[in-house]
């Protein structure tokens, strides 16, 4: 498991990889209104000397480890979020608690909130599921009580007068170990309150991410506005059926912020060319379209090679709006500085709708340089730890241990660690 507590021996332990690439501390602060008397903290940690190289570069393989905090009332008819920043990354997981406010009629309407999670800046989001509950893996209001499995559970349930519960709270958590959601330039990812997102609640929520915070590595380098005869003719536009416009709203958050733009649905080839960064290491093609009707799919061809099928089978024809993408590989791309992009419809699909395609480089020389993310304050109780560039053996991991006071703070610092590598650690409190 990536973290527990074992209630027998007090014992909380986080085995979630943290590289780093050239030091580390890790610092533990109680910050509760209880004072924590004494405990010990054991820190385990792996020397790699690659895993600074791979912490680096126009597009890292390897990311920082955060966890980011979040907690306050639910506002209404807005998603309550879990993570939202801009950078590169690998969306992990959230452990979350919910105190229902509403104390008559269904006091766990919250569950009823779909999760919805939005990546690179698109604004269809590219996860909405069907309700909170279901998020979690537990499906009917967690019927069958408290449960904890290895990613996914709901360890608490209380009912009103119990452990400060007002009138309803859950906690659960969802590790997205094998489905864990990728973002290039950003991400928000959260979930509504209620069907409608307006059930009242106190919600606190920790998301677990790897990545590099304001570094994203894709790049905006041309876009090609459909039915503008100036953009057209910029980009050999070719292909389309007549031009015409639409008003409608995308799904989501913003499903009642009306969208008018002109497009063009297509039975017959599409061709244009885009502008894209030499440096690049693949290009991702955006495109705005109407996705009144399903499944439309074309076989892409870039610069006369065939490199896939597009397809998108989602249809709304409330929500008529959509936005998707299309990867094309860094060896169609590299060393090019324009595409040719011709886009044919498979036999027997919807019509290709389109009204703006974008195009971003991945990578390349414009892509932001990753930064190790800031030291964290320094606690406040001296902390106990190894002398000052001792490096801890693998198979002796620090023991380091602290005696509170009156004061509530309590804090175990772990420094050191000198070159590149990544660590773990669990902390136990003795009763």
């Amino acid at each position: 498991m990536m973290f527990g507590v074992d209630p027998e021996t007090g014992t909380y332990s986080s085995w979630w990889p943290m590289p780093f690439g050239k030091t580390m501390t890790i610092s533990l602060v109680n910050n509760s209104q209880y004072t924590l008397n004494n405990g010990t903290c054991d820190v385990t940690f792996n020397a790699d000397a690659s895993v600074a190289e791979r912490l680096s570069g126009p597009v890292p393989s390897l990311g920082y480890f955060y966890a980011t905090h979040h907690a306050g009332p639910t506002e209404d008819e807005r998603d309550w979020v879990f993570l939202s920043t801009e950078g590169q990354g690998r969306f992990m997981g959230v452990s979350h608690t919910m105190s229902s406010s509403q104390g008559d009629g269904n006091v766990r309407g919250y569950l009823e909130g779909d999760e919805r999670i939005y990546v690179d800046g698109l604004r269809t989001p590219q996860w909405h599921g069907t309700g909170s509950e279901d998020f979690y893996e537990g499906g009917w209001y967690f019927d069958y009580g408290p449960f904890s499995a290895f990613t996914n559970g709901a360890p608490l349930e209380k009912i009103a007068g119990t452990y400060g519960c007002d009138y309803q709270c859950d906690s659960a958590y969802r590790l997205l170990i094998g489905d864990a959601i990728d973002f290039q330039s950003s991400i928000s990812a959260g979930l509504e309150h209620g069907p409608d997102n307006r059930h009242p609640a106190e919600y606190s929520s920790t998301a677990f991410w790897y990545g590099h915070a304001a570094a994203p590595v894709l790049t905006l380098t041309d876009s090609l506005n459909i039915a503008d005869v100036d953009s057209e003719a910029a980009h050999a536009y070719s292909g389309g059926g007549e031009p015409r416009s639409l008003t409608s709203t995308f799904e989501g958050n913003d499903d009642t912020v009306s969208v008018t733009d002109s497009l063009r649905d297509s039975t017959d080839p599409i061709t244009f060319t885009a502008a894209v960064k030499k440096s690049n290491q693949g290009v991702r093609l955006h495109r705005m379209s109407d996705q009144s009707s399903g499944y439309q799919s074309v076989d892409v061809a870039v610069n006369g090679t065939h490199v896939g099928t597009w397809l998108q089978p989602l249809a709304n024809q409330t929500h008529q709006w959509l936005e998707d993408t299309f990867e094309i590989p860094r060896a169609i791309t590299e060393n090019v500085d324009s595409i040719t992009v011709e886009l044919t419809p498979r036999d027997g699909s919807a019509p290709w709708s389109a009204a703006r395609y974008e195009v971003y480089t991945i990578g390349g020389e414009e892509a932001a340089t990753p930064v190790e993310p800031p030291a964290p304050a320094e606690p406040s109780v001296p902390p106990t730890s190894p002398t000052a560039g001792e490096r801890p053996q693998a198979d002796k991991p620090p023991r380091l241990s602290a005696t509170g006071s009156s004061a509530p703070i309590l804090a175990l610092t772990a420094l050191g660690a000198l070159g590149a590598g990544a660590c773990a650690l669990s902390v136990r409190r003795r009763h």
